[in-house]
This record gives C-alpha cells, structure tokens and sequence, in this order.
C-alpha cells in the first residue's frame, strides 16, 4: 500500500481544522461574548449563554455513527465534510438579520446548531488524521491542528470584532460567511481510501475505549485538571480587558491577532518537541510553563492593564497555551484505534472541552461575585495540580501505551 505524501494530507486536514474554528470562534468564545458585554449583558448571562455551547460538546454520541456510515461512493469521512462545510455557511449566513442582543434567543439557537456541525465535522477530520498519519506525523498534525484553530481564531474573531467595531454586525458577518466557504475547495479536490468500518458502534464503542490500557487514567484524571484550569482563565480574559478600559479594537489586535500568532508558532513548534521529549516531559514543561506565565494576568485582574507589559503576557499566555494543549492533543491521538478513530479521538478531546467549557462558564458567572482575582487564582491551582497529577501518575517511561492496531492506507 501506498501512503499518502504527508504534506497534502497536512494541507486538506489545516484547511478543515481552520475553517471550523471560525464561525465557533466567533459565536462561542471570544467575538459574540465580547460584543454582548459591551452592549450590557451581564457576566451572569453570559455565564448561562456560554454554558448553552456545552450542549453541543455532546458528538461522542454521535461519533460512533460517523465511523459507522457514510457514502462510500464520494468518500466515508468526505462525504459528512462535503455536507457539514456548507451547512456552517449557510447557519452563519442565517445571523446576518439578526441583533446579537434583541434576537438572543435566535442567535443562541443558531450557535447550537453551527456547534453540532463543527462538532460532526471534527469527528470526520480527526479519524481521517489518525486513519492517514502514522505516529511520527501525529505531533507535528497535532501542531498543525492547534496552529490552524488560531488561524481560524484570528478570521473568525479578531477580524470579525475589528470590523465590528468600525462597520458594524453585517458587515462583520459577511467576511465570516466568505471565510468558512473556503475550506471546501480542499475537500472538493481530496479523494479518500476506503476506511476499515468498526465492527460495533455506538456506545459500546467508547466504553470498550475505556478499557484500552491507559486510556480511562489519561480520560478521567490526567487530561480534565490542566483544561479545567485552562478554561477558567481563557475565559476571563476579554471581561477583564474591557472593565481594565479596552476597547473592542484594542482586544480584536492584541488578543485575537498578536496572540493567535504567537499560539500559531507555538502549536508548530510543540508538535516535532513532544516527539523529541516524549509525551510525559512535554506535558510537565509545557504545564510548568503556565504555570509560571498566568499570573501575569493578575495585574489585569485588578484593573491594571499596561498596553505593553499586557500584550506581553497575553501573548506568552497564548504561546504556552497552545504548546500545552498540542501536547495533550498527540497523547490523546495516539491513544486511538483506527478503525474506529472518530469515535476515540471524540471522546478524548469532548473530555478536555467540556471541562474546558463548563469551567469557564462558571468562572465567568461567578465573577461578578467573587471578583476577578479569586477566580483567576483558582485557574491557577487547577494548572499545578494537573502538573502534579502527571508527576504522579503519567508513565514514568514517559509514554502511555499506544492502542496498537495496523493502519492500511490505499
């Protein structure tokens, strides 16, 4: 049999994870969060508006089912991103005529559903990552993956808020419909091997998951404390940029482009040192490494944001952000059976999310109460007891046992 080169198969999966980022990067995190605020939606509500998005964390349950079916005739994986591609368009289209405060409701139905599609399509494209890539390519994947949800970051979010900020929503959401049609172009042109079909499907799939070696420790201890801690700063970020006095330019430039880039270069370069390090010592650098980084966001916790001494921290927060999360991304990936890729990597990755997720929003529904700093001081505790947790319990060889399982690529 013979492989695909890597590089094309690099470039289709880049395309994919970029374009479904961007819509979600906008309506689910930083953009529409960032706009409601500003607008007087309370941290409260928008605590319950983020913990809505979890809703769409829910693909495990469907995962099985995209291993399980597709049309062979244009592709089993490629034939859901030739659907759930378009469909994003189209979703993102539909909150053009819509106020992102007086249609809410709608608004908020709409990112259900565009969640659920990015949430499908996810499942196609990272079966075909683990289905088309060997170990050694899966770190720099990996990278590649990280680098290509901040490229899709910065379209969906930074420009999108920029252009906010000086035209207005439909403006704003024209440039996002333009920005998640592309990606189809890659697809339209990749043809795909015939996958190998699991043999069972559905739940008993992911549970049988649970019972590879080290899965259910890395799935239930090991990847939910460093998200958890993740999730409760990320989110804090922009609600505390603008009650620190910045704009919504201000935000779009530093955190969403400044900061994406500088995530991009780091997910590159997390991807080949994991490889060179192994799985254990990447995860305990890269999570020593926030740890030491967040607490530069105390000063903005307390109303102090020096455009430079901010954009600084901002950065280095995103730049060891996106080396932690690489990291986590390739031991997950490797701990996947092929022929049912979909389905484990889901399961996997809906852990981290979740948590990530859950976390945030209550973080930021909390905040109100408690303050910033306390909240922030929390993130904190859950990223070193997560260091501690793979100080203990990840593999001391450094490398938790891959699923093994032959890999035929036509």
């Amino acid at each position: 049999m013979k492989r695909r080169p890597a590089q094309r198969v690099y470039l289709l999966l880049g395309a994919l994870w970029a374009g479904q980022s961007m819509a979600p990067g906008f309506l689910g995190l930083g953009g529409l969060t960032t706009i409601l605020y500003q607008q007087g939606v309370s941290l409260e509500q928008l605590g319950a508006f983020q913990a809505l998005t979890i809703l769409g964390l829910v693909k495990f349950l469907w995962a099985p089912l995209v291993d399980r079916y597709g049309a062979r005739r244009f592709g089993h994986y490629r034939s859901w991103l030739l659907v759930t591609q378009p469909a994003m368009t189209l979703a993102v289209a539909a909150l053009i005529p819509l106020d992102p405060v007086g249609d809410l409701g709608g608004v908020t139905v709409l990112v259900l559903v565009l969640w659920v599609l990015m949430g499908t399509q996810d499942v196609a494209t990272d079966a075909l990552s683990i289905r088309l890539l060997d170990e050694s390519g899966r770190g720099v994947a990996n990278g590649i993956q990280t680098a290509a949800g901040f490229v899709g970051t910065i379209l969906g979010s930074g420009a999108v808020l920029l252009v906010y900020d000086r035209i207005g929503w439909t403006a704003a959401l024209l440039i996002l419909v333009v920005a998640t049609a592309l990606p189809m172009l890659p697809v339209l042109r990749f043809r795909e091997p015939a996958p190998v079909r699991p043999e069972r499907n559905g739940l008993a799939t992911l549970a049988d998951l649970l019972r590879q070696p080290g899965v259910a420790r890395w799935a239930l201890i090991l990847l939910p404390l460093p998200w958890a801690g993740i999730g409760g700063y990320f989110t804090l970020l922009n609600p505390m940029l603008l009650d620190a006095g910045w704009s919504l330019s201000q935000i779009g430039v530093v955190v969403t482009v400044f900061g994406s880039l500088v995530a991009i270069a780091g997910g590159l370069a997390a991807g080949p040192i994991t490889a060179r390090l192994g799985q254990r010592r990447s995860l305990l650098v890269f999570g020593i490494a926030q740890l030491i980084v967040v607490p530069g966001l105390f000063a903005v916790a307390y109303g102090h944001a020096d455009p430079l001494f901010t954009t600084i921290i901002i950065c280095l927060v995103h730049l060891v952000y996106a080396a932690a999360t690489t990291a986590a991304s390739t031991v997950s990936m490797d701990l996947c059976r092929p022929d049912s890729a979909g389905s484990d990597y889901t399961a996997l990755s809906t852990v981290g999310t979740a948590v990530s997720f859950g976390v945030g929003a209550a973080s930021t529904a909390l905040a109100g109460t408690f303050g910033y700093p306390l909240l922030l001081a929390a993130a904190v505790v859950l990223l070193a007891v997560g260091v501690l947790a793979t100080l203990l319990f990840f593999p001391k060889r450094g490398h938790i046992p891959e699923t093994r399982h032959e890999i035929s690529i036509a």
